[in-house]
């Protein structure tokens, strides 16, 4: 969990050095310009908190969600600083960008899917249910995306073996929830009249 912090974090310190570059560049002297670029972070923060999504959301989301903020609370004064950064590492991919403030979605929604495909070994036909930013009324093409994130993250998550696995009826005591090396696992299958679903792990979040 520090590790995948460490990656928004990175890309939040290259906004705050773009603000700094921005008022060096406007005559500001070091200590001056630290100092307001601090003030302008802890603000963009705070926007941004009331901005985030809720429910299962990506480092993609939240950086929408910055945009949003940006757009409403500071006049877009840093947004295209903003898209820039989360584009060049890769939290937003190149040909996707950050969405417009205006297409943000909203509120949020239950995703329901059943996993169908040879990259989820042994989980192929499980259930799953998730929580999703999203207004209810989005389209086809945009749940069609949804899906596909929600199943390449599984895919992932099983291959870097963060999914327990059970059997039918197998009791799993607390202690099972966790890997070898003391990491709690990030999904277990449990079994309900037969079926397969996969759920998220509490202590793991």
């Amino acid at each position: 969990m520090h590790n995948f912090s460490r990656l928004w974090t990175g890309a939040f310190y290259d906004v705050l050095t773009g603000i700094c570059d921005e008022k060096r560049g406007r005559g500001l002297d070091p200590r001056t310009a630290i100092s307001e670029t601090a003030d302008e972070g802890l603000a963009m923060l705070a926007r941004l908190l009331k901005a985030s999504p809720e429910g299962n959301f990506s480092y993609g989301d939240m950086a929408n969600a910055l945009l949003k903020s940006e757009f409403e609370g500071n006049g877009s004064r840093y947004s295209q600083l903003i898209s820039r950064v989360y584009t060049a590492r890769q939290i937003v991919p190149e040909e996707q960008g950050l969405l417009p403030p205006e297409t943000l979605p909203e509120g949020r929604r239950q995703l329901d899917h059943t996993l169908v495909g040879s990259q989820f070994g042994p989980l192929q036909g499980a259930e799953v249910s998730t929580v999703v930013s999203g207004a209810a009324g989005r389209s086809l093409l945009e749940s069609d995306h949804e899906r596909l994130r929600l199943e390449q993250d599984i895919a992932r998550l099983w291959r870097n073996g963060d999914i327990l696995m059970t059997e039918p009826n197998q009791v799993v005591p607390p202690h099972r929830l966790f890997k070898p090396d003391g990491e709690p696992y990030i999904g277990v299958v449990r079994w309900q009249d037969g079926r397969m679903r996969l759920e998220r792990v509490p202590i793991g979040h």
